[in-house]
């Protein structure tokens, strides 16, 4: 039975109304009630889309948050336009999306970064998938070992944009967990001596630049950074890293620092559409995403 149109658009209507998010309200949106797609796909932001696009799979619908914030005044008053919502937003619209009613059956999943949350948000929602990485970036790098050869990026520069990348993913895992901060892009020429992160001045940097609630002191970070004394010292240095590297390495790095990083000892930009572009998408199936996604049959 063919859904009738004008009575999409008044349950959707009536939805808006009341503050709830509905599939229906996002079928109509995106997919005109012509059931010209069978999946709608909601990810954090475009870098997302273009990834999932290269799969070429022309049953699904990739809908970018921020897509979602411009059709829905809704959403846009109790969210903001703060990118930072935008995983937030995508678990509140699978836990109050209909799964199973939505144009005769079609389905709406969520993918979202890992970041720093220690339970994954898919062991309780079915539709929505993370990898056990910290992001796509990290993703890309971590299941395409050749990606850095592509790119023209020597493996000592690689391996000290981790090292760098790592020191400052130890103190966004402490500030994300306790301070709910959000950091600014840094100015790595002025928080970094050579590859190790001066502390005092990335503290600096975090209060100066950043947005959250108050000053973060520096000593109430570093005492649960275990990757620096109580003095700010680093524990390790480069060599020692490189020769035994941490087993959370891709779980703590934030993949936009390493990508900036990067292009930052390279003195040339590396951007994320770069390593979209030249990842070998069969090195997707070593992830730990692939499989999950595979199993709904959305990939």
């Amino acid at each position: 039975m063919k859904t009738n149109f004008q009575d999409i658009v008044d349950k959707v209507s009536s939805a808006v109304n009341e503050n709830k998010y509905s599939s229906s309200y996002l079928a109509l949106k995106f997919d005109g009630g012509q059931g010209l797609y069978d999946n709608f796909i909601l990810l954090e932001g475009k870098n997302d889309r273009q990834f999932f696009m290269r799969f070429n799979k022309k049953d699904n619908k990739y809908i970018v948050i921020e897509d979602v914030l411009r059709s829905l005044n809704a959403l846009n008053e109790k969210y903001g336009t703060n990118e930072d919502n935008n995983k937030k937003i995508i678990i509140d619209l699978i836990k109050n999306a209909n799964f199973f009613n939505c144009f005769n059956g079609k389905k709406i999943y969520g993918i979202i970064d890992k970041d720093y949350d220690e339970e994954y948000p898919h062991n309780y929602l079915k539709n929505l998938f993370s990898d056990s990485v910290h992001d796509l970036e990290t993703m890309l790098f971590n299941s395409d070992k050749g990606l850095c050869q592509k790119l023209q990026i020597s493996d000592n520069v690689f391996d000290k944009a981790l090292f760098m990348a790592y020191q400052i993913g130890t103190f966004r895992k402490v500030i994300a967990g306790k301070f709910h901060y959000r950091l600014p892009k840094f100015d790595f020429s002025q928080i970094f001596s050579g590859d190790k992160l001066l502390v005092s001045q990335f503290m600096t940097a975090v209060n100066k630049h950043g947005e959250g609630k108050g000053k973060i002191k520096c000593e109430d970070v570093i005492k649960k950074n275990i990757l620096f004394d109580h003095k700010g010292n680093l524990k390790t240095d480069f060599d020692s890293f490189r020769a035994d590297p941490p087993q959370d390495l891709f779980g703590v790095i934030n993949g936009h620092d390493l990508t900036r990083l990067i292009s930052y000892l390279v003195k040339a930009e590396i951007t994320s559409k770069m390593l979209i572009e030249h990842y070998n998408l069969d090195s997707f199936n070593k992830s730990n995403l692939h499989s999950k996604l595979c199993g709904v049959n959305i990939i």
